[in-house]
């Protein structure tokens, strides 16, 4: 191994809005095998997808990139298909071969990279055949997610795959586009049944679990009772599908499958050991309530209710937390008062605040620094605290910020 702080290895983790379910379960699967492993997690991580690079909020967030310290690393894992702008992907992973680190590439194939997928395909086709030949579905729609975007075309193929294996006449079978969200989705509901006034088809196939959300909450809205009058699918396992009611079937991602291969290419990478150049994870199909497999049963209104409710929580905190610290900032008479505003709204045992050396001096304030050189050589260090210990004052090079 190239690189350890303590007894500890280190692997990179790039992604963008690690917030959202699958990314999060994605990385608490991966750190808990990395640590098993003696590893422990560097993750740089955006609030923005950089989907558009020329707004410089995106620009700006995207700078966190420039902060890698290939050298300390002893893999990256990519979250490549979150990373919306090409040019900063490949450019972490031209760094990284440099550097001679493995790089794993989740969910977008790229050169040089071990690259990571979910078999995203075959379990949506499995699904279909549950639902054409488990439960004797003659009229099926499905609604898609955005046109011409890979995952939703492929599981379109899938499911016409399926209809034709079946013998099921595909004019009858529609296919519409929700692009995987809540108003598109009632959008092609309406033109489907109060414009166009279909008879509602025995199952509704949706590619996503908020779309299945959306579809089965707009039937029961109208007085049909699913599955009774139509069954729902989703997919991919969100939280949201156990608290619906009916539950919704659905599948899962194996997480747990993903952390451990990850952790063990990388082992094996270091050992010399041939690896595929292909990981394919599977999936898990949850049989539940909107498809019938499971009965309507009783469920703990109190214990849901309150999961809900916490979370509602937890968010409110949040915000209320942002909105208090936007009319402290109004009040300020110098940037250097801001560390102690954070210190005081965000209670994290180890924080840091650093700014460029020349941001506070005319007349320029730092313009200079923009695009590929973003940090000046030598940053303010204007607080920080490690574990508790708060540290004094000081200038160090940029390069330092990250342990």
């Amino acid at each position: 191994m190239r690189f350890m702080i303590g007894t500890y290895k280190l692997i990179g983790v790039c992604v963008t809005r690690m917030q959202e379910e699958y990314r999060m379960y994605c990385i608490k699967a991966l750190n808990h095998y990395a640590c098993q492993n003696g590893y422990r997690l560097l993750i740089f991580n955006t609030s923005f997808d950089q989907f558009y690079m020329e707004n410089a909020n995106e620009q700006g967030e995207a700078a966190v990139f420039q902060l890698i310290q290939y050298d300390m690393l002893n893999a990256m894992v990519l979250f490549s298909e979150t990373l919306k702008d090409e040019p900063t992907r490949l450019k972490i992973v031209e760094n990284c071969q440099k550097h001679q680190i493995p790089v794993l590439s989740i969910d977008l194939p790229m050169e040089g990279c071990i690259n990571f997928s979910f078999d995203y395909s075959n379990s949506f086709e499995k699904l279909c055949h549950h639902i054409v030949e488990d439960h004797h579905a003659k009229r099926v729609f499905m609604m898609a997610g955005l046109q011409n975007n890979h995952f939703s075309e492929e599981r379109v193929a899938a499911f016409r795959g399926v209809l034709k294996e079946n013998h099921i006449p595909l004019e009858e079978c529609l296919v519409g586009y929700g692009d995987f969200w809540y108003e598109p989705t009632r959008n092609t509901l309406e033109n489907w049944f109060e414009i166009q006034k279909l008879p509602i088809p025995d199952t509704i196939i949706c590619a996503n679990d908020t779309m299945a959300i959306v579809t089965s909450q707009y039937l029961q809205d109208r007085g049909y009772q699913i599955p009774k009058d139509c069954m729902i699918t989703g997919f991919d396992g969100i939280l949201q599908s156990s608290y619906h009611i009916p539950h919704l079937t659905t599948c899962t991602q194996d997480y747990n499958a993903m952390g451990r291969a990850l952790v063990e290419a990388i082992e094996k990478w270091y050992q010399g050991e041939t690896t595929p150049q292909d990981y394919v994870i599977g999936f898990h199909i949850i049989y539940s309530q909107s498809c019938g497999c499971k009965d309507m049963n009783t469920v703990n209104i109190n214990q849901t209710t309150q999961q809900i409710l916490d979370r509602l929580q937890n968010s409110k905190n949040q915000q209320n937390l942002t909105c208090q610290l936007q009319t402290a900032v109004t009040s300020m008479t110098s940037i250097s008062e801001l560390p102690q505003m954070l210190e005081d709204k965000f209670v994290f045992h180890t924080m840091t605040f650093a700014v460029n050396e020349n941001i506070f001096q005319p007349p320029t304030f730092g313009a200079q620094y923009r695009g590929d050189h973003t940090f000046s050589e030598n940053v303010h260090m204007l607080y920080h605290r490690c574990y508790w210990e708060k540290g004094d004052p000081c200038i160090i090079l940029h390069q330092r910020i990250v342990p």
